[in-house]
């Protein structure tokens, strides 16, 4: 996947900005994982995309106000506000994200079980019905799919299941 300038350019920025603190640098960690991002410099581009949409909050009343030439009043309450708006704008992004992609996986859950318990019981090992389900073509634009697949390789890597079961329960 080919990144776009705009991208560099927001990660850049997220460089500069992204906490120190390591408790919330793991609980977005958690929340880009909650809402299938995966990448390591996630947060870096989440923390980038705040202060980006922050600052066009801050500078878009302003600007506003100089293409209409007027004298805007209260410009430095609502630019503030603006500012404030745009920084939580990805984090709104975020928990809505997380929650279409929890909603999606509920959904889907009793079909992946089903198919599960029929692997079972046709004699197929727990792991092994893991990759079968996983494997399904009608399954695989989900959420579920794509966690369950990633289950299935980290135990093929050598985690344990245990871990890898706890992993999914996180994600």
């Amino acid at each position: 996947e080919s990144e776009s300038g705009l991208q560099r350019t927001i990660e850049k920025i997220g460089r500069s900005v992204v906490p120190k603190d390591t408790a919330r640098l793991t609980r977005y960690r958690t929340r880009l994982a909650q809402a299938g991002f995966h990448d390591p410099r996630g947060i870096t581009i989440l923390w980038g995309a705040k202060l980006a949409c922050a600052l066009v909050g801050l500078f878009a009343y302003p600007f506003f106000g100089f293409l209409v030439q007027r004298v805007l009043s209260n410009m430095l309450i609502v630019s503030l506000g603006l500012f404030a708006f745009g920084f939580l704008l990805p984090d709104f992004w975020l928990y809505n994200r997380i929650k279409e992609r929890q909603r999606a996986i509920l959904n889907m859950l009793p079909d992946v079980l089903d198919l599960l318990m029929v692997c079972v019981e046709a004699g197929l090992g727990f792991d092994a019905a893991v990759a079968r389900v996983a494997e399904q073509e009608d399954l695989t634009r989900s959420p579920l799919h794509q966690e369950l697949m990633r289950m299935h390789l980290e135990v093929r890597a050598g985690r344990p299941r245990e871990e890898a079961m706890r992993n999914l329960g996180e994600r």
